[in-house]
């Protein structure tokens, strides 16, 4: 649902959220959105994406915003410290540690081991990957067991 203001509002939103985002580096376009929404008026990431290339196209700083844009991309599974993040999680796991315990040795968000695990795994070891899943699959059997066994 598209906001009701004026042109001229849209600009000086526009401006705003450029402003902040180039005076304060490494923020991601979520942060600023969250900020934005927090603060003065509601945006969603998109949004705050939109109004930063609007604000780019402006004022002529494709090269300055552009950077920084990329700067603050997230880490993929190209990059060496992720993808030996994963690899030690899916030794880990395999050495018998539950997912609770590698979230707090490795000091890793619980859902950020488990997508590492479950998603991006495959796509760096497809043999330590199904070795991962073979072992949820077990672990997984042999918790529905006990929970049966707990409902008698």
């Amino acid at each position: 649902m598209a906001a009701n203001f004026t042109d001229k509002e849209r600009e000086e939103r526009i401006n705003l959220v450029g402003e902040y985002f180039i005076n304060n580096p490494g923020v991601s376009t979520r942060k600023i959105a969250e900020y934005f929404s927090n603060n003065f008026f509601k945006i969603s990431n998109a949004t705050v994406l939109d109004y930063i290339n609007r604000y780019k196209k402006n004022n002529n700083l494709t090269d300055e915003i552009d950077n920084k844009l990329n700067e603050n991309k997230p880490k993929t599974i190209n990059d060496a410290d992720v993808k030996k993040r994963i690899l030690t999680c899916a030794k880990f796991y395999i050495n018998g540690k539950t997912l609770e315990e590698i979230s707090t040795i490795t000091n890793t968000n619980y859902w950020i081991v488990y997508r590492d695990l479950m998603v991006r795994l495959k796509k760096i070891d497809e043999y330590l990957y199904n070795q991962v899943i073979k072992l949820a699959s077990i672990r997984s059997n042999q918790n529905l067991v006990k929970n049966s066994d707990k409902s008698k």
